[in-house]
């Protein structure tokens, strides 16, 4: 059969459409852009496109520069100094370009950019940097400066690193440390605290890390897809850069001897993230280190020391902290400096004079030859309370993890309320109740903090017995007119009815106050407003309970929609008049008094009965007892003989 007619006609015109359909996929990918770094006296040049794939410090002025910041022909950084000079930063630019082609050439075998697997090739031209024990910690360094996630993992990999000696790696290890902090100075961003889930993997790869098995310990590096924060910028996250950070504090501190791995002021340099993985470390290790291997090191130590007898008179002066001293400075520390950048000139001011006493207080508790052994050692000083007040929740939250480390009989105070508040943001309130009942009775900040409502009240249950909580419990009632009805209505109906009612102390500081008597009558009136919306739910209760009242359907959409929390306050007001009944004289007048009538009106009322604050319905709700039946009767009578006077 012949073609139809026109079929050779048409496939100019479909190649032209195949042409056309693929012409958008063969789109340009890639542009370099020209950045400088100037070193000294130097200019060095590198490709920005390139580099802000494989640094965050790049991967930020890549951002500045689209955000239009930046001068015309200015630099794109500037470092007075850099470890091994302008020849290493030479090597680490020519390094992670070689790193961005290999992730370009992969890319493109897999069809990643735009057109099909295997069609586009690209020479990535490979470089590879030659490790030595010379020259490891300076790379290490620079890849912590520049925020090179890949070059710290491979830095601290290579087998130079491994080869270096306990005590240079702790020299190594107290400078990473300070870079952890140092994000802002070179025009990176500052690096996110890991979240708890991360935390708990660490943990637990730190357990592998402290016996000195490093195979398969540390956590990989997580894809870029997944850590990308915005999916048209191709950079080094954040995450990546944390996460590099972690592997590296973990991979140095499994390489130091027990006897070195001292902790000091010098790993509480950096940021909270950092000192905590340090902290984890330094745990591990003494769990996992038996007796002997402990000995031997000590042995081996002993003996190394007759050759460097000059290094180890330098670092004699230097005291070890135990952990609650090391998690308690940190914890001070960047409270304080939460507090610097503050608009308010006096908290600013405070802040200040407080960081420069922890600052010396550091450098005195450093000498071991003027810390007295005993006093010396208890606990660091206090922070001021605005200090306290002043710090957002996020500085809080990040420091939680410090808390487990810290003893709460050597904690201060304040920084013992910051801590309980720090437990609760991050949802731990099993151990935020356990250091609260630890240190409630010796700080008022804590007490304070429940009567603000920054801490459970609930958690006053466990410390009933002590008189204090009384205290604290009325002080909170006494703000009866600023609760929530919800929350005035848990106070008074869990806490005060059910838990504390049977302490001695809560009846003569609490029930037997006359603030109680306010607070009834308050519950009285508030919900007067509900009383007939309440006896409609009563009636609608009743028709479920298959009384023959009928109800309209209305009348059950109206008995549903009213406040609860109203009805819900107004039965608790009764359950605390009759708690309260007998203890404060049936609410009448402890001295009865004559009345006189000026005029045409009584003299002005004497107790809640006289003003019509409380109802005589209220009576129904007096425990069957022979003093409140008296006092009732009373109450009956006094309003008869006042209608009578007053008919």
């Amino acid at each position: 059969e012949s073609p139809p007619k026109g079929a050779d006609e048409d496939k100019p015109a479909q190649l032209a459409d195949a042409v056309a359909e693929f012409r958008p996929k063969a789109r340009q990918v890639y542009q370099p852009v020209e950045g400088v770094v100037r070193l000294g006296d130097e200019d060095l040049k590198f490709d920005l496109t390139a580099l802000a794939t494989q640094a965050a410090t790049f991967a930020a002025i890549k951002q500045a520069r689209r955000a239009g910041g930046g001068k015309e022909g200015a630099p794109d950084i500037t470092l007075s100094e850099f470890p091994g000079g302008a020849p290493l930063m030479k090597n680490v630019l020519r390094y992670m370009e070689a790193n961005a082609a290999e992730e370009r050439a992969a890319a493109a075998a897999a069809g990643e950019l735009g057109v099909p697997a295997g069609i586009l090739k690209v020479d990535p031209g490979a470089f590879r940097l030659a490790y030595d024990s010379d020259n490891i910690c300076d790379y290490l360094q620079a890849a912590a400066i520049l925020r090179c996630p890949r070059l710290m993992r491979d830095s601290v990999l290579a087998p130079a690193a491994k080869e270096l000696s306990s005590r240079r790696v702790l020299s190594l290890l107290e400078r990473i440390m300070q870079l952890t902090g140092s994000g802002e100075d070179i025009g990176a961003e500052g690096l996110a605290p890991p979240t708890p889930n991360q935390e708990g993997k660490r943990a637990t790869e730190g357990t592998a890390a402290a016996a000195d098995v490093e195979e398969d310990y540390i956590q990989p590096p997580a894809s870029r897809a997944a850590t990308m924060e915005d999916d048209d910028e191709d950079h080094a996250s954040k995450e990546e850069v944390h996460q590099a950070f972690c592997q590296v504090i973990q991979r140095l501190c499994a390489r130091l001897d027990a006897v070195d791995f001292k902790l000091s002021s010098a790993l509480a340099a950096g940021s909270p993230w950092a000192s905590l993985e340090v902290l984890r470390a330094h745990r591990v290790k003494l769990e996992n280190l038996g007796r002997m291997n402990y000995a031997l090191q000590s042995v081996t130590s002993t003996f190394q020391s007759f050759f460097y007898e000059e290094e180890k008179d330098k670092t004699k002066l230097k005291q070890e902290w135990k952990e609650h001293h090391f998690a308690l400075h940190v914890y001070r520390k960047h409270i304080i400096e939460s507090a610097l950048g503050s608009k308010d000139a006096a908290l600013k001011a405070m802040a200040e004079s407080a960081m420069e006493e922890h600052q010396e207080s550091t450098k005195w508790s450093d000498d071991e030859g003027e810390t007295p052994t005993s006093d010396g050692a208890k606990q660091e000083d206090d922070v001021p309370e605005a200090i306290c007040d002043g710090a957002e929740d996020t500085t809080l939250s990040g420091l939680a993890g410090f808390v487990q480390y810290c003893d709460p009989l050597q904690t201060p105070p304040v920084l013992a309320a910051a801590m309980v508040r720090s437990l609760l943001l991050v949802n731990q309130a099993s151990r935020a109740q356990a250091l609260f009942e630890a240190v409630f009775v010796r700080s008022r900040k804590t007490q304070a903090m429940v009567v603000s409502g920054r801490i459970p009240v609930d958690f006053l249950c466990a410390v009933k017995t002590h008189r204090v909580a009384s205290v604290v419990l009325r002080r909170l009632l006494a703000r009866y007119e600023s609760l929530a009805r919800a929350e005035l209505c848990h106070l008074l109906d869990h806490v005060l009815l059910e838990d504390f009612r049977q302490v001695k102390h809560c009846e003569e500081l609490v029930l037997n106050n006359a603030m109680v008597q306010d607070i009834t009558v308050y519950c009285r009136v508030s919900t007067r407003s509900v009383a007939t919306q309440g006896a409609a739910e009563e009636r609608l209760q009743a028709r479920l309970n298959g009384s023959s009242a009928g109800i309209a359907i209305g009348d059950v959409l109206q008995g549903t929609s009213v406040d609860t929390d109203l009805l819900r306050l107004r039965k608790v007001g009764e359950r605390l008049f009759a708690a309260i009944f007998v203890l404060h004289n049936g609410f009448l007048p402890l001295k009865e008094e004559p009345e006189e009538r000026r005029g045409d009106h009584w003299q002005v009322a004497e107790c809640p009965w006289d003003s019509g604050d409380l109802d005589l319905p209220l009576l129904q709700h007096v425990p069957n007892t022979e003093d409140a039946l008296h006092l009732s009767r009373r109450v009956l009578l006094r309003g008869l003989f006042r209608r009578q006077r007053a008919g």
